[in-house]
C-alpha cells in the first residue's frame, strides 16, 4: 500500500509539476519587444525635465538598472496597465519605452519615458531623451520603485 502511494505521489508531482511551472511563469508573452532603451548619464538625466507633463524634482544622480530590473519592472508594468489603465494597456504594442535610473534624496528610482510609435522614425530614440510637446495619451511618463514594485501615478502628456 505504501509502494502504491508513493508512485502515486511520485506520478501527481511529475504531473502537477509542468501545471504549477507554467500557471506561475513570470513572462508577458504579448509584451512589445525590441520596444525598451535603458538610457545612461546625462541623456537619464535629461528625462526629468518633461515639456508638456510636469518635470521631476529633486534629481540628483543617474544610475544603470540591471537587465533583470528591468525584466521585472516591464512585468509589473503589464499588471499595473491591465488593473488601472486597461485602455492604455491595450495600446502598448504602439509605444516605446525610455527607462532611465534616477536618484532623488538617496532613494533609486527607475523613470519610464513613453513614446508612441515616432520612436520607428528616429533610430536616436535609444540612447537620447525624447522630450516630447503636447501629444496627449500618447506620451506619458511614470515613476518605478524597484524596492517595493510600485508605480507613481501615470502622467500623461497635454494635448494639442
Amino acid at each position: 500500500m505504501t509502494t502504491i502511494f508513493c508512485r502515486k505521489l511520485a506520478l501527481l508531482l511529475l504531473l502537477g509539476a509542468p501545471l504549477l511551472s507554467a500557471s506561475t511563469q513570470t513572462k508577458i508573452s504579448d509584451w512589445p519587444k525590441g520596444h525598451g532603451s535603458v538610457l545612461s548619464g546625462e541623456q537619464a538625466k535629461a528625462l526629468s525635465k518633461q515639456c508638456s507633463r510636469p518635470s521631476l524634482t529633486g534629481i540628483q544622480t543617474s544610475w544603470q538598472p540591471t537587465t533583470r530590473q528591468i525584466a521585472r519592472l516591464e512585468l509589473q508594468l503589464d499588471r499595473y496597465l491591465r488593473q488601472d489603465y486597461p485602455a492604455v494597456r491595450q495600446q502598448i504594442g504602439q509605444r516605446y519605452f525610455q527607462y532611465a535610473g534616477l536618484t532623488r534624496k538617496q532613494h533609486r528610482f527607475i523613470y519610464i519615458n513613453v513614446i508612441d510609435e515616432y520612436a520607428q522614425n528616429n533610430p536616436d530614440w535609444r540612447h537620447t531623451a525624447m522630450i516630447m510637446c503636447d501629444g496627449g495619451d500618447h506620451f506619458w511618463g511614470v515613476e518605478y520603485d524597484p524596492s517595493t514594485e510600485k508605480f507613481s501615478a501615470i502622467v500623461f502628456n497635454s494635448g494639442l
